[in-house]
């Protein structure tokens, strides 16, 4: 076993040397990887058209139903 300057046992990593290499390797690729990014584009687009639809049918809605109360107020 060998000994550190301090007197420390020096322990042997259980890790190979590829392997972090492989590692590094495919944390690389996955941080250059675009292929979902559009995806996740498109799924914000339809958050926000859904959002809208909905603001845009609650205000129409009160809207609609004021007239329709209204009407249904004149009637004899």
């Amino acid at each position: 076993m060998k000994l550190q300057e301090s007197g420390l046992p020096v322990e042997r990593s259980s890790v190979q040397p590829g392997v972090v290499q492989a590692l590094g390797n495919r944390l690389r690729t996955f941080v250059h990887d675009t292929e979902g990014a559009a995806l996740i584009d498109y799924g914000l687009l339809v958050l926000l058209i859904a959002a809208l639809c909905i603001v845009l049918l609650q205000t129409i809605g009160s809207k609609v139903s004021n007239g329709f109360n209204s009407a249904n107020a004149a009637l004899p």
